[in-house]
């Protein structure tokens, strides 16, 4: 079980993209098509002990944008900013997931090598773990 991975699949059921087409874990590969998302982990912590012992843990993952113009990067990020922060209670693989938000909003993160803008939205998951 990976929540990044998890995360991707959440992506993918809300047509984002499709896991190794236009979506990656870690990184872009050199092949990857013009617009492309890309999932890393920037950690975590526990958040919340509860006395019975449970806990609530929160995963920090940075969601990465890339496209052909910096207007439509901006744009695909602040309506997936829209997306994680509606308040719907959103389920990420096997987690017993408490909340899913944008913490991070998008943040344009300049052109890379090839002239492509890439944003940035960093989205917080907090789990329960018994």
């Amino acid at each position: 079980m990976s929540i990044v991975r998890d995360f991707v699949t959440f992506m993918e059921d809300y047509s984002l993209g499709v896991f190794g087409d236009d979506i990656y874990v870690g990184g872009v590969p050199l092949n990857a098509p013009d617009s492309a998302w890309w999932v890393t982990s920037s950690g975590g912590n526990s958040a919340i002990k509860s006395v019975d012992g449970g806990k609530v843990k929160e995963y920090r993952l940075n969601v990465y944008y890339r496209s052909i113009g910096e207007v439509n990067v901006y744009s695909t990020l602040q309506d997936f900013e829209d997306l994680i922060n509606t308040g719907a209670c959103y389920e990420i693989g096997a987690y017993e997931t408490v909340e899913v938000e944008a913490t991070v909003f998008p943040v344009d993160q300049d052109l890379d090598i090839e002239e492509r803008a890439v944003g940035l939205v960093e989205v917080t998951i907090r789990v329960y773990v018994a």
